[in-house]
């Protein structure tokens, strides 16, 4: 994320494993940086998150995809970036697919009591079109809450593409 303080952000791997039917067991481990205006440079591993999303109720039953997904995110192991705390996320995710038509979204609050941190909730919502058998394409919304004490509200507005 770009601020007038610098750049930080993070990138990654997310391993996910269907451990059993309507279950999905996640793991997401990022490379973390912060590269401020002025001051030293960081990198090093971020928060590393523990999900498991289960779909409790599906198309075929109720015509809607709805699932939780409950998150941790553990403290980062290094001290220069990522949160020296514990936070989980608890969210619902709504899905319906028609045609060539896709329509998913939800959100949540997560419990985020570190050092400057606070408490916050977030929203998104996806339309997806399948334009070909390789290509879809769609656009997606989000809004969070501000994470940090006197933080900022984040909106935005993107190419996306996602399943439950």
């Amino acid at each position: 994320m770009a601020t007038q303080d610098g750049v930080s952000g993070e990138g990654g791997i997310d391993f996910n494993y269907g451990g059993a039917p309507n279950l999905q067991l996640t793991a997401t481990l990022p490379a973390a940086y912060d590269f401020p205006v002025s001051g030293s440079s960081a990198t090093g591993p971020g928060n590393i998150e523990l999900a498991a999303k289960y779909r409790f109720l599906t198309q075929d039953n109720f015509g809607l995809d709805v699932a939780v997904f409950p998150r941790a995110i553990l403290p980062s192991a290094s001290p220069n970036v990522g949160d020296q705390h514990a936070s989980y996320l608890l969210p619902v995710w709504i899905e319906k697919d028609w045609d060539k038509w896709s329509a998913f979204g939800g959100g949540g609050c997560e419990v985020n009591r570190g050092s400057g941190s606070q408490d916050f909730c977030l929203a998104g919502a996806v339309v997806t079109r399948q334009v070909s058998s390789n290509l879809q394409v769609g656009l997606e919304l989000f809004h969070q809450t501000p994470d940090t004490q006197g933080g900022e509200r984040r909106h935005r507005s993107a190419p996306a593409s996602n399943t439950i």
